[in-house]
């Protein structure tokens, strides 16, 4: 790969470099120079050394201009040494085998020099080509590591493709049983992608278009973006001036660019299948986990109805007023329970089917609490709830139906799992930036890890005990909460039990607005 590279950039300093006639210009000048400075310096020097003035042209001419001014400086200079100052002058003819020795030596030495520092000139460009190439590619890479979206890797491969090869670029990806999905925008003043040949080099797997032995009269050129698992798309280069593309080393470049969008592109790929892979597990225990619980929380009601209607008519009015009456009142619980199932599970699917629309006025929280213990009195019987609200308590700001749910949700579930000689506390409190509902209960408490995964859908806590249930209540309080801007949360009481704390920010209505104001 070193050697491929080293190869291509001398090839590109040799595309790049000066016409030839300024090297040969450059070293015939260089040596007239040298010429004269020898001539003032025979006046005080040996002939011989003479010879180092010329070694000095041919270093001067390679390191400042190209190989060819260096040999040109090498070959003249020896000429010049030999016609100006070697006896006999002004001829090339050399009496002494010292002086040709002398012209051996500088001939050689010179060509040797220039062929050095051409060698070092080109190693130097190849290691400055090859910082500039590794920049680039690291601050594209970079940018691909952190890209969370296809059109977010489009932009950012476009954007460097502009960058480093004046060209536009524009991805084209693979999709299952449908068309290729175009990311990145072109110029108007250039003409719609060929999906055609883009189609092409994904079955051929192989590039194509503008510099290729295939379809090389298209307007742009087409790379395969290969990935660890096959090819996920073409990868379309336009550019304006299309020199670069027939450039080897840009081809080479842009391949390696190719390979690092099609490794970024395969990612997200993946990510996007790992998620949807997940959120389809998700659902499908989502569903089972209601199917279950539905199952088994409407079984029971229209098991215990069902049979409480069949005696009723089976026994024609001649069952005494006693154990009819608890019939019907059997039939009258276990529909009401039935309806609390069914709400719970139509008020989650509103919460998550959109942006909760608060119908938000000013209550007073005994207004609220006291409608619920109405609607929970046999539920709750003969469990005692114990109210603490101090008398200026502020008015609640909230959508009332919906705040009402939270506190029924929460009650309800303080009375399921509570014994019937327990005791039930409900306390409001002003705290910093808010106020604070506290309800509490002595029942068997959160087992410790789970305070968290009990406001989650169809979790419960105790799912192998009697308590009918679908684990929705909390889940919606949850989410009517935040709906409000505010938190809930549990914590474990000191004597056993379970807390569950909801606060809510504080808003002065306007009678306390009007209170503060006169005072």
């Amino acid at each position: 790969m070193e050697e491929r590279s080293t190869q291509l950039v001398a090839m590109k300093i040799a595309s790049e470099s000066a016409p030839a006639w300024r090297g040969y210009l450059a070293g015939i000048l260089i040596t007239g120079g040298c010429t004269a400075i020898a001539a003032v310096m025979s006046f005080w020097f040996a002939t011989t050394n003479l010879a180092m003035v010329y070694l000095l042209g041919v270093v001067l001419a390679a390191a400042r201009y190209d190989r060819r001014a260096s040999i040109v400086a090498a070959v003249f200079g020896t000429l010049a040494f030999d016609f100006f100052f070697i006896p006999p002058i002004f001829s090339f003819a050399i009496s002494d085998t010292e002086y040709l020795l002398t012209a051996v030596v500088l001939l050689t030495v010179g060509l040797v020099i220039s062929s050095l520092a051409a060698g070092l000139r080109l190693q130097a460009r190849v290691a400055t080509e090859r910082e500039h190439r590794t920049a680039a590619l690291y601050a594209m890479t970079r940018e691909l590591a952190v890209a969370t979206s296809l059109a977010e890797i489009a932009r950012c491969a476009g954007a460097h493709i502009a960058h480093v090869f004046d060209a536009h670029g524009l991805l084209l990806l693979k999709r299952p049983g449908e068309s290729l999905l175009c990311l990145g925008n072109y110029p108007a003043s250039i003409e719609s992608v060929d999906t055609s040949i883009a189609d092409w080099v994904i079955s051929q797997k192989t590039s194509a278009g503008f510099g290729t032995n295939t379809l090389p009269a298209a307007d742009a050129l087409y790379l395969p973006l290969n990935g660890t698992h096959g090819i996920v798309g073409v990868l379309t280069v336009h550019s304006e001036n299309r020199a670069p593309l027939l450039d080897a080393q840009h081809r080479h470049f842009l391949e390696i660019f190719a390979n690092q969008i099609a490794v970024a592109v395969e990612r997200e790929l993946l990510r996007v299948q790992a998620h949807d892979s997940a959120f389809a597990a998700q659902n499908e225990r989502l569903r089972n986990s209601l199917l279950s619980s539905i199952s088994h929380d409407l079984r029971t009601p229209l098991a215990v109805m069902g049979g409480s209607a069949s005696s009723l008519l089976q026994e024609d009015g001649a069952l005494p007023a006693g154990p009819q009456r608890q019939l019907v009142e059997a039939i009258d619980q276990e529909a009401r329970r039935m309806t609390r199932v069914i709400n719970n599970i139509l008020d989650m699917t509103r919460l998550e089917s959109g942006p909760v629309q608060l119908d938000l006025q000013w209550y007073p929280l005994e207004e609220i609490l006291g409608a619920v213990l109405a609607r929970l009195k046999e539920h709750l019987d003969p469990r005692s709830v114990c109210i603490d609200i101090p008398k200026d308590f502020p008015m609640l700001y909230v959508d009332g139906v919906l705040f009402e749910t939270v506190l029924m949700n929460l009650l309800e579930n303080a009375g399921k799992y509570t014994p019937a000689d327990a005791r039930i506390d409900v306390c409001a409190a002003e705290r910093a930036g808010g106020i604070q509902i506290r309800v509490m209960d002595n029942g068997p408490g959160i087992p410790k890890g789970s305070e968290k995964l009990i406001f989650e859908k169809f979790h419960r806590v105790h799912a192998d005990d009697a308590v009918a249930g679908v684990g929705l209540g909390l889940a919606i309080c949850s989410s009517i909460v935040e709906a409000h801007g505010g938190r809930i949360w549990t914590e474990s009481r000191p004597e056993g039990g379970a807390i569950f704390c909801v606060t809510l920010p504080s808003t002065a209505s306007p009678n306390e607005r009007s209170r503060r104001q006169a005072a």
